[in-house]
């Protein structure tokens, strides 16, 4: 059931909320009923901007540059918790250089006191390139279990680690506390 649910992602939820002037999330909620399609119960909030990100090398040349972002959103479809993770590169050639986000390819969240958890991938998505041109946007969905809420709940965020079908990067998070935040929100308690 669970991988039925995650094929769909709906393109509302990854377009860019402005986060308020004190950096709290919006909890912006996207849907919250029955959804007919599915046919199960859903909620689900609009994804924000957990860093930007730019390569030390690249920020030499261009300090105003954000060739990274990533964004995220929680939902809670028919009882089960997930996240989507949205990643777009502000340059068409990330196709050709990280290759993409296999299924069940790992992605580590470490957190300030040093503890991680992983997640895996629940498919696999090798990007696409933005109607523009511009960008190249990679999309995943990890099922996150009681252990992994409960530390993202309890523990603010460091760093992610995204193993890409080419290799592995780490991205420092600037958003620290959107995960207790947003799973606040889902949770009904913001």
């Amino acid at each position: 059931m669970a991988s039925l649910l995650t094929a769909q992602y709906d393109e509302m939820r990854f377009k860019p909320v402005a986060l308020t002037d004190d950096k709290e999330p919006t909890c912006q909620l996207v849907f919250d009923g029955y959804d007919e399609q599915l046919l199960v119960n859903k909620k689900e909030f609009a994804a924000e901007k957990l860093l930007g990100y730019t390569h030390p090398s690249i920020l030499k040349m261009a300090p105003d540059l954000e060739l990274i972002e990533i964004f995220i959103a929680n939902s809670l479809i028919d009882g089960y918790h997930f996240m989507d993770l949205q990643v777009i590169f502000h340059t068409p050639q990330a196709k050709t250089n990280y290759g993409g986000i296999t299924k069940n390819s790992n992605l580590k969240i470490r957190f300030l006191n040093d503890e991680h958890i992983y997640l895996n991938a629940l498919k696999t998505d090798l990007g696409s390139l933005s109607k523009d041109g511009t960008k190249t946007i990679f999309k995943s969905s990890y099922q996150l279990n009681e252990y992994e809420i409960k530390m993202l709940k309890r523990h603010y965020l460091d760093e992610i680690e995204i193993v890409w079908r080419f290799g592995l990067e780490k991205y420092p998070i600037e958003n620290i506390n959107l995960f207790k935040q947003q799973l606040a929100c889902l949770d009904g308690k913001k």
